[in-house]
């Protein structure tokens, strides 16, 4: 087979509450005062009242739970908010989205459902639709960034990472409802999608709930002050706990709030030389190196390179490092499924195909793939591959007893390209 192509990501799209140059928050009555809510409205798309009453009622009651768990103090914070629900939030947002997301291995496209800006929050209606039982950890996410009340001049100087965090972890303490993240589980922690606490989001929210719980129950209203004032330094965490915010991380990473594959991602980054994570300037030499001096290095290199991201090259050198784990991970049987069927392939023993043919097998992969590549259970993937000038379809179904076993091809069938079966192939 020639020009084969590994891998083509069917990721899940990753969505992202987001928090974006918000303004001065306003002074006034305390929360228990005043109704939190505002308004309700809808811009550019039809009225939802069952939407916008349920919105109004969660933000009600949970906005003033919000400021008392960041710390409800002297700093102005935003007194009452306002709720509008509209379309395309990403392509508003697309900037700022882009900023949020900068340190996050890039495994699909990232939405935005919501997002905070001075005292509104904007919610996404269309993405709400997909899945509506999200309205209540997107308000939470979203109310915290107005809690934050940053003011312009200081909001460049807070860490984005501990923005987004402060708002997860928020999220993760008083939702009621289980938060389904990446990876399906209700659960902060460090994934595939965010394997350091400088990706933000889960990661950081599963920190400082470690930190929290194991050495200062005050530590998030601790932090969320001096981002407030512009005063943040990583020393807080050495005043706040006797140790340094490094060896805090070093020890958090030892803790199931951290997947398989996060850990070993952070284990490769610190041998190539990052620092709070961010690689050194030659981060791609330094990794191709690493590489080299792997078992099957050689192998995983080629892997590397030829897979692809929706048909396009893996586009930078986090989701390298995971899938380059995903691959090492899968034992000596080879790789993943796609690259076991390539090898079936180059010795001419691929049903469908034969010695020659311009062929691409695709391995749809998601997330909880990547974080489950150490898993104990049965393996089964199924794969898709294409023949150049042959409109046909053919799929291949996989399976193993566990990652160190080798993979065994179980089925193989052909269809048209509208999903008729034409043929099943008999195995050898």
């Amino acid at each position: 087979m020639k020009t084969v192509l590994l891998l083509a990501f069917g990721l899940m799209a990753a969505a992202l509450a987001g928090c974006f140059n918000q303004r001065a928050a306003t002074s006034g009555a305390t929360p228990s005062t005043i109704r939190s809510i505002r308004k309700v409205r809808f811009e550019g798309t039809a009225e939802m009242p069952e939407l916008a009453a349920q919105a109004r009622s969660l933000g009600d009651e949970l906005y003033p739970k919000v400021v008392r768990l960041l710390g409800d103090d002297t700093q102005a914070r935003a007194r009452q908010i306002d709720i509008v629900f509209k379309r395309n939030l990403t392509g508003q947002f697309k900037g700022a989205l882009k900023r949020s997301a900068r340190n996050m291995p890039k495994f699909g496209t990232f939405t935005l459902p919501g997002a905070a800006q001075g005292t509104t929050i904007y919610l996404d209606v269309e993405e709400l639709k997909k899945d509506p039982s999200d309205l209540e950890r997107l308000l939470l996410h979203e109310m915290a960034h107005t809690a934050q009340g940053y003011r312009w001049y200081r909001f460049w100087r807070a860490p984005y990472y501990w923005r987004e965090g402060v708002a997860d972890y928020v999220a993760y303490q008083l939702t009621r409802t289980n938060i389904a993240g990446a990876g399906g589980t209700s659960c902060a922690r460090c994934s595939a999608l965010w394997p350091h606490y400088t990706s933000g989001y889960a990661c950081a929210a599963a920190f400082l709930i470690f930190v929290e719980g194991a050495y200062d129950p005050k530590i998030v209203p601790k932090l969320q002050r001096a981002l407030w004032s512009g005063s943040y330094d990583d020393a807080l965490f050495q005043a706040a706990t006797g140790k340094a915010l490094e060896e805090l991380w070093a020890e958090f990473l030892r803790t199931s709030a951290v997947t398989s594959i996060a850990a070993k991602m952070n284990m490769v980054y610190e041998a190539l030389g990052y620092k709070g994570g961010n690689p050194p300037a030659d981060v791609e030499a330094r990794f191709s190196v690493y590489l080299e001096r792997q078992p099957n290095g050689a192998e995983i290199s080629r892997l590397l390179g030829l897979s692809s991201l929706s048909g396009k090259p893996i586009p930078d050198i986090q989701t390298r490092i995971a899938l380059y784990l995903y691959f090492s991970e899968q034992g000596d049987s080879g790789g993943s499924a796609a690259a076991y069927l390539y090898r079936l392939g180059e010795r001419g023993e691929l049903p469908g195909f034969n010695k020659g043919d311009h062929a691409a097998l695709i391995e749809p992969l998601t997330l909880a793939d990547i974080d489950a590549a150490t898993a104990t259970d049965a393996l089964n993937r199924n794969v898709r591959g294409e023949k150049q000038g042959d409109g046909s379809i053919y799929h291949y179904r996989v399976t193993r007893d566990r990652t160190e076993a080798p993979w065994h091809l179980v089925k193989a069938w052909r269809t048209s390209a509208e999903g008729q079966m034409v043929e099943e192939y008999t195995l050898p």
